[in-house]
């Protein structure tokens, strides 16, 4: 929905869905995330907050205080972090919001022992202007233990 050129192929339906994402290059827009939706995105939300940084537009996530309760805050955890990085956000009670089109600088990033925190400001380090110190970069290993690996083998043009 917010208009990246992305190609999905599915490997399998179940227990859960898997297959392999391939992404090229597109300019990103911020959309409006309904309420409804939240509870089927509550673990991609780091991601989206990292995108949605870079994203042309305004970015609101509201409706999401389950985040508060999960690995750590998370709300606390991605604007403390995306502020570290550069970032102009505002933490909410229940979300975030942060203008797009923002670029991340380098930055110490908290992870909390948080594996999708750790994930999520990882990938910064592919585009931002400065490095990305994460204080736990083996959190990742709880649900990815090959995630430093293949985010090795992934370019940036």
């Amino acid at each position: 929905k917010m208009g990246a050129d992305l190609q999905i192929d599915l490997l399998r339906e179940k227990p859960e869905p898997i297959g392999n994402i391939t992404v090229k290059h597109s300019p990103l827009q911020n959309i409006e995330i309904d309420a409804d939706i939240i509870p089927n995105i509550i673990d991609e939300i780091p991601i989206l907050a990292v995108l949605a940084a870079s994203a042309e537009g305004p970015f609101e996530l509201r409706n999401a205080k389950e985040l508060r309760f999960k690995e750590s805050d998370r709300i606390s955890a991605i604007v403390n972090n995306l502020q570290s990085c550069g970032i102009l956000a505002e933490e909410l009670d229940d979300g975030f919001k942060l203008l797009g089109g923002q670029r991340f600088s380098g930055g110490k990033v908290t992870t909390f022992g948080d594996h999708r925190i750790a994930m999520s400001f990882a990938v910064v380090n592919l585009t931002a202007t400065g490095e990305i110190i994460l204080d736990n970069p083996t959190c990742t290993a709880v649900s990815f233990p090959q995630f430093w690996s293949v985010l090795k083998n992934i370019t940036v043009d």
